[in-house]
């Protein structure tokens, strides 16, 4: 155990040299969260022109939000969401560990060589986010149920998966 903790320290380490060195990698995580909230900013969007989310004077903070969040096709939207989120952070981090790579193999490291080389693997990237999308939401799935039929104890038990 403490062996793994020691080896995770030193890759932690490295990791904070290659960046103090090289600062412009963090643009990596920065277009990742442009992405991010492009996405929310769209899925926002769609909802209100949608007619989602109304304008009430009745409710206590002016707005009246009609969703039916039961159903295949909310989990069809829930699902699309949490793929095309798993796309981005896969993606960005791919582009950032093939820089880092780079740099401690002692050559420099250039953004548009890893933003290059993440689509270059954009298939696998496509199909780990799918893999990783698909599990997450059953996982979510599954909590949910528990959590309806035994409910706290449901709840901790799906956590724990």
């Amino acid at each position: 155990m403490l062996e793994r903790f020691a080896r995770g320290w030193g890759i932690a380490k490295a990791s904070w040299s290659v960046l103090k060195l090289h600062p412009k990698l963090l643009i990596l995580p920065v277009f990742s969260l442009v992405a991010f909230l492009a996405l929310f900013g769209a899925i926002a969007l769609s909802i209100y022109a949608g007619g989602v989310v109304r304008y009430s004077d009745g409710s206590p903070d002016g707005f009246n939000i009609e969703m039916n969040l039961d159903g295949p096709v909310a989990y069809a939207a829930f699902f699309g969401i949490y793929f095309v989120s798993a796309f981005i952070g896969i993606f960005f981090n791919a582009a950032l560990v093939f820089c880092t790579l780079e740099a401690l193999a002692g050559r420099a490291p250039s953004l548009r060589a890893g933003l290059a080389t993440a689509v270059g693997r954009l298939p696998q990237i496509l199909a780990w986010a799918l893999v990783a999308s698909t599990v997450g939401l059953l996982l979510n799935m599954l909590q949910n149920a528990l959590r309806d039929r035994l409910g706290f104890i449901g709840s901790l038990l799906g956590g724990l998966l």
